[in-house]
C-alpha cells in the first residue's frame, strides 16, 4: 500500500496538461512600464509578461511541472508571439525587456535560432531588446551562457538579471556571468519592508547596488 502526501510524485496527467497550456494555451501577452532609478525621464522601458488565458496565472506556475526543453520551446513561442505584436504595438520605447529561461540561453544553437526568428518577423531593432534571466532554475552550463550572452552583446542587447533577491532566485548567477547591464530589484523584497520602515529599505538596496558592482563593476 502506498500513501500519497504532498512530495509525491506530479502526476503525469499534470505534468501533460501544463505542456499543452504552455506550448497550445491561449495566452495573454501584456506591456507593462519598468520605472528605472536612472536621472534621465526619457527613458520609457517596457517588461513583457505573459498570462494563461483561463486563469490569468503567470506561466512560472506550470514550469515545475515540466522539463526544460518545455521551457525553451515555451520561451521561443512567446518571442515569436511578440515580435508579431511589434508592429501592431509601433512600439517607440528605449528598451523592451523579456524574460527568458536560463536553460534557453545555454541550448545548442540558440543564437541560430533567434537570428532565424529575428529574420523571420523583419525585426532589426536590436538596441531596444534586452533579456531578463529568470530566477528560477539552474545552470549547468555556465560558460555557454557566457558565450551566448558575449554574442548578444555584440549585437547590443543588453542582459539582466531578473527578481533579485528572492526565495527562489538562482543568486549563484549574479557572481557566476561575466556581464551585467542591469540587476531588477524583486518587488515583493521592497515592499514586504517598507511599511515597516522605508530607510531601512534605502539603505538595504544602495547596499545590494554595492554589492552587484563589486561583481559587476561599471
Amino acid at each position: 500500500m502506498s500513501i500519497n502526501t504532498k512530495e509525491n510524485l506530479v502526476k503525469q496527467s499534470d505534468v501533460e496538461k501544463s505542456k499543452e497550456i504552455l506550448l497550445n494555451g491561449e495566452l495573454n501577452i501584456f506591456k507593462q512600464k519598468i520605472l528605472s532609478i536612472l536621472p534621465s525621464k526619457e527613458n520609457e522601458w517596457i517588461e513583457i509578461l505573459s498570462r494563461v488565458w483561463n486563469d490569468q496565472r503567470s506561466p512560472d506556475y506550470y514550469f515545475s511541472l515540466v522539463d526544460k526543453n518545455i521551457k525553451i520551446e515555451f520561451d521561443y513561442h512567446i518571442l515569436r508571439q511578440v515580435f508579431d505584436l511589434y508592429g501592431l504595438w509601433k512600439l517607440n520605447y528605449d528598451m523592451i525587456h523579456i524574460n527568458i529561461n536560463p536553460a534557453t540561453l545555454t541550448e545548442e544553437n540558440f543564437t541560430k535560432k533567434l537570428y532565424k526568428i529575428f529574420q523571420d518577423y523583419n525585426f532589426w531593432d536590436f538596441h531596444k531588446l534586452s533579456f531578463e534571466i529568470l530566477e528560477n532554475g539552474n545552470v549547468r552550463w555556465i560558460d555557454i551562457l557566457n558565450e551566448n550572452i558575449d554574442i548578444l552583446r555584440t549585437k547590443w542587447i543588453q542582459i539582466g538579471l531578473d527578481d533579485y533577491p528572492n526565495e527562489n532566485n538562482n543568486n549563484e548567477l549574479l557572481c557566476l556571468i561575466n556581464e551585467l547591464d542591469f540587476v531588477k530589484i524583486d518587488k515583493s523584497f521592497i515592499l514586504s519592508l517598507w511599511h515597516t520602515n522605508p530607510e531601512i529599505v534605502k539603505n538595504i538596496i544602495q547596499k545590494l547596488i554595492y554589492d552587484i558592482h563589486i561583481f559587476h563593476p561599471g
